[in-house]
């Protein structure tokens, strides 16, 4: 047993990640009523070491206090409006592709890191809101979804398949993270 060797070697292979969440600053208003602006800042980062494709979504309800969902909208001269005014940037259209699936896609690869500019920045409730609404709650309520964009070309494709297949929609990258869906 003079003759006896061990070695012993230990790869350690660390995962990239990527998070996205949303980011919001809204100072709860005391009093949202007819007319008055509330603050609200969304806008989404990734919060992991890996870029992303994302996707968007939002849902606004209004809940009666005896439970009853009411309509988000209502008739004003003979047009259907908003009960609440949602204050878009001009970033919602031009850098987001919204389609017919209730989603809008970024644009852009999100690096790690990085955050998008902010897509609404305040909401009001219209002053010719019915009284129905004096006594209920509204809630407005971001989603997003995002998957993982592969640095190297062949991984690349396979991952267009994939969110082909997952979203229903292929995205094409070109420049400098510049995506078009």
């Amino acid at each position: 047993l003079w003759f006896n060797s061990n070695d012993n070697i230990v790869n350690t292979f660390k995962l990239p990640y990527y998070e996205v969440e949303i980011v919001e600053d809204f100072p709860h208003p005391e009093e949202f009523g007819p007319g008055n602006d509330a603050i609200k800042k969304a806008y989404f980062m990734n919060v992991g070491n890996a870029d992303a494709y994302l996707r968007a979504s939002y849902r606004e309800v209004w809940k009666a206090k005896d439970g009853a969902i009411l309509s988000n909208t209502f008739e004003k001269d003979g047009q259907q409006v908003d009960v609440v005014e949602k204050g878009w940037t001009s970033e919602w259209g031009s850098e987001w592709t919204h389609k017919n699936d209730g989603y809008a896609y970024y644009n852009k690869v999100l690096k790690a890191g990085a955050t998008t500019k902010p897509i609404i920045t305040k909401v009001k409730l219209h002053e010719d809101a019915p009284d129905i609404y004096s006594e209920a709650q509204y809630t407005l309520e971001f989603k997003v979804e995002s998957l993982i964009y592969a640095k190297t070309q062949e991984i690349r494709e396979s991952d267009r398949l994939k969110i082909s297949e997952l979203w229903g929609i292929m995205p094409d990258v070109y420049g400098d993270g510049n995506v078009h869906w």
